[in-house]
């Protein structure tokens, strides 16, 4: 209940004049639709995909739905919808210290509708993923948490109240039963809203993606690349929301390990020009991320196609449900 609901309540506890306003505000309460934090959306969507029982699966994507320890997680490259418990083992986590390279515990209370997550688990007994560990970055917690989800505004009803202190009972009565009414109509409204803005929280358009290259062993900025990115940054402000994602790669030579810190050094050498040259807001950067030498987009095998493969990938994306 908000203060200023309490606020009513506590003046509509005053004579026997103003009892057609104390039912007016239960009715209000009665009737309007509750809005939970970790389960926003009044129709809940319906997994479409099952595991197998013992069987380990990785998932990157959005959180659609919460309902006490049960998750529905929308894949952001196939759209499939998984259902994830968590429990008592559940690893949460968001990445910490200066290359991201540790993990920072986090409570349950943090999977929230609209969160970026990537999770591992394994198959339970009626096809859902047991999560064994649940990582996010905090800058996908800032977009879930900037997801605006509605709330009823009761500044009309104690507007209304406080102009019936000086009418009749008989007004008082009018007067609450217009404003029931009106709340009525403004929580339906609401619910639809929120429910329309949790459906597109894991829709994306892409806009642009760009290939960002380095000499190799290298993580500066070439002035191509700088030139690249001013022309992004450029299209971003031209909109009304916008979202970076920054993936950073190697060629083949080297170690895993070193390539692994090479490529997110890469990533962050971008997002740190999109942010401290290009004005971007660290929240309009989703997961930088350093992927070492996956997902090769040429051969290894010769010096022209190394060069390709040592990149950063920068795609300018928009969430629908901001832009709403």
């Amino acid at each position: 209940m908000t203060r200023t609901m309490m606020l009513d309540l506590q003046e509509l506890r005053r004579p026997a004049r103003n009892a057609a306003r104390l039912l007016a505000l239960l009715c209000a309460l009665a009737a309007a639709p509750r809005v939970h934090a970790q389960n926003v959306s009044t129709s809940r969507p319906q997994p479409t995909l099952s595991y197998v029982q013992g069987s380990e699966a990785k998932i990157t994507g959005f959180i659609i739905n919460r309902n006490g320890d049960s998750l529905l997680v929308r894949d952001e490259t196939t759209d499939a919808i998984s259902l994830v418990t968590v429990n008592d083992d559940t690893r949460i986590s968001t990445p910490s210290g200066t290359l991201a390279l540790g993990r920072r515990r986090q409570g349950e209370d943090t999977l929230i509708p609209g969160l970026k997550v990537h999770l591992k688990g394994t198959g339970g007994m009626g096809g859902e993923l047991v999560a064994s560990s649940i990582l996010f970055h905090a800058s996908a917690q800032n977009v879930a948490e900037g997801v605006a989800a509605g709330t009823l505004d009761m500044r009309v009803f104690m507007d209304s109240a406080t102009a019936a202190n000086r009418d009749s009972l008989e007004a008082v009565t009018r007067r609450g039963r217009d404003t029931l009414n009106a709340l009525i109509d403004r929580a339906r409204g609401s619910i639809g809203t929120i429910n329309g803005r949790i459906d597109n929280l894991a829709k994306f358009d892409l806009s642009q993606s760009r290939a960002i290259f380095f000499a190799s062993g290298r993580a500066q900025l070439t002035p191509e690349a700088k030139r690249t990115l001013d022309n992004m940054i450029s299209a971003c402000k031209s909109m009304n929301t916008c979202v970076f994602e920054v993936s950073g790669f190697t060629d083949s030579r080297g170690s895993m390990s070193l390539n692994e810190r090479l490529s997110y050094w890469r990533s962050q050498s971008v997002v740190q020009y999109l942010t401290q040259t290009g004005g971007i807001d660290l929240r309009n950067i989703a997961t930088p991320v350093g992927l070492s030498e996956t997902q090769p987009i040429a051969t290894n095998a010769t010096s022209s196609g190394r060069a390709l493969n040592r990149r950063v990938q920068v795609r300018l994306l928009f969430n629908r449900a901001l832009a709403q």
